[in-house]
């Protein structure tokens, strides 16, 4: 984004209607500005998949909605789940700085299946910074539980800490495990 530099602006980079009495021009609406703006509104529509229409003057609202359900981000973590395997880190989720953020509420969705199980769990997870033991503390509260997946956090380096999870064994053939993660709130140190 940039401020109206076109001929007519403000020394601040305003618009003015000008003074025909004193001969001070109105600001050229210049058409590098126009598109600037226009497309600065467009992206976050179409970066959450929303389809432009005509007339529809919702759009950047429903855009900024589903930005906020979706925890800020534009895609959830997507992060593959070994069969019996962890505590192993969890790709694409932002490490626990304690210099950055002293709380994250995350939701998740886990679905691990074979050809003869599948187990489901949803939840909350909640990790904070304890400065009294300088640890990252943990909990989690679910539904649909699946006892045979566990969160948990490397935190050897508190400013790096790691969120992880480990899985026991889902008999059968033909694994697949997924998880979903979005970042709900975080709270700045």
């Amino acid at each position: 984004m940039f401020r109206i530099d076109s001929e007519g602006a403000t020394g601040t980079n305003r618009f003015t209607e000008g003074d025909p009495q004193t001969s001070v021009p109105a600001t050229v609406v210049s058409d590098e500005w126009l598109n600037h703006v226009q497309e600065e509104i467009i992206k976050p529509i179409e970066e959450m998949g929303i389809t432009l229409v005509k007339g529809n003057e919702g759009q950047l609202n429903d855009a900024l909605l589903e930005l906020a359900l979706r925890g800020g981000r534009k895609d959830p973590v997507n992060h593959t789940l070994a069969n019996n395997s962890g505590p192993s880190a969890i790709t694409g989720l932002p490490v626990l700085n304690k210099s950055v953020f002293v709380a994250r509420i995350s939701s998740y969705y886990i679905e691990r299946k074979t050809d003869s199980q599948s187990v489901v769990e949803m939840g909350i997870l909640m990790e904070r910074y304890n400065s009294a033991d300088d640890n990252w503390e943990q909990e989690s509260t679910s539904l649909f539980s699946d006892a045979g997946t566990i969160f948990s956090i490397d935190d050897a380096d508190t400013d790096a800490a790691v969120t992880q999870v480990t899985t026991d064994d889902l008999t059968g053939t033909t694994y697949v495990g997924t998880l979903k993660m979005t970042q709900l709130f975080v709270f700045r140190a």
